[in-house]
């Protein structure tokens, strides 16, 4: 299945989906834009009822959920939450370990990331997402594969 994401690779790409690193020396990733998509998710409470859903949907999904196995999910919804309003634009941070950290060992595959996009997808339509906006999710996701997807499913060192 082909998604609709991309990497944002030109300058006016990055102008008109603009991703930068954070000023601090953490290593994170802070995904910026206006406020205007995470207004259509619904902010703070919107944006959580989709990451439940999607969650809901990954652990019933058996070639995925064994990637959360052992997994803290009050925990792991909080940061996901986090990630995805920095990602949209809204006000919070992501605070959680860099996205190579946080990805280490798990063996995530093209495949999964696929899988695991598709799901995300589902769960904004469900919550009546436009699809210029599930797409604009999608991208700035996609952007960040190389970070999670492993070299043949196997997480290595990048630097």
């Amino acid at each position: 299945m082909h998604l609709p994401y991309r990497s944002i690779t030109t300058a006016e790409e990055c102008r008109r989906e603009p991703v930068r690193r954070s000023s601090h020396n953490t290593g994170k990733v802070d995904l910026v834009s206006g406020s205007g998509l995470y207004q259509r998710l619904g902010r703070h409470a919107g944006t959580a009822a989709i990451v439940d859903d999607f969650y809901r949907r990954v652990l019933a999904d058996a070639d995925l959920q064994r990637h959360f196995a052992g997994v803290s999910m009050p925990i792991q919804r909080r940061h996901m939450t986090a990630f995805l309003i920095s990602a949209v634009g809204g006000p919070d941070t992501y605070r959680g370990r860099d996205l190579n950290s946080a990805h280490e060992g798990l063996a995530v595959t093209g495949s999964d990331f696929d899988g695991i996009a598709e799901l995300l997808a589902q769960s904004l339509r469900e919550h009546a997402v436009a699809e210029e906006d599930v797409a604009t999710v999608l991208t700035r996701i996609g952007s960040l594969r190389s970070q999670i997807v492993g070299v043949d499913g196997q997480w290595i060192r990048r630097h």
